[in-house]
């Protein structure tokens, strides 16, 4: 069982994206993954509320989960690029559509790391 925070467009999407997310959390979460999602937050807070609430969020994942138009997304793309700072393995949606699964990334991140 993995943590898994999915990252996303949301602004000018019709609610929010939330379908997009709502979808691939329930995905992972059939797969035993615990899932974390800025989808899950109220309507209302400013982008940088949304920022403030969402990085912490991301540090405790083990992994980070793309969905579509990411890189649309400023805020996407800083958790991307969080993501990447913290070694963090990323699920991005062309090695999905490719058919690798998050447990897949999950292997192939575990053994690239260094041995104690």
């Amino acid at each position: 069982m993995a943590v898994i925070y999915i990252a996303g467009p949301m602004t000018g999407y019709k609610d929010h994206n939330r379908t997009a997310f709502s979808i691939e959390a329930m995905k992972l979460a059939e797969a035993a993954h615990v899932v974390l999602s800025p989808a899950m937050l109220p309507d209302g807070l400013s982008q940088q509320q949304y920022m403030s609430i969402c990085i912490p969020m991301l540090m405790c994942a083990d992994a980070i989960y793309l969905l579509d138009g990411w890189e649309e997304s400023a805020g996407a793309w800083a958790e991307y690029a969080m993501a990447l700072k913290l070694n963090m393995p990323v699920s991005y949606p062309s090695a999905r559509a490719a058919g690798e699964t998050v447990a897949q990334l999950l292997r192939r991140s575990e053994a690239a790391q260094p041995a104690d």
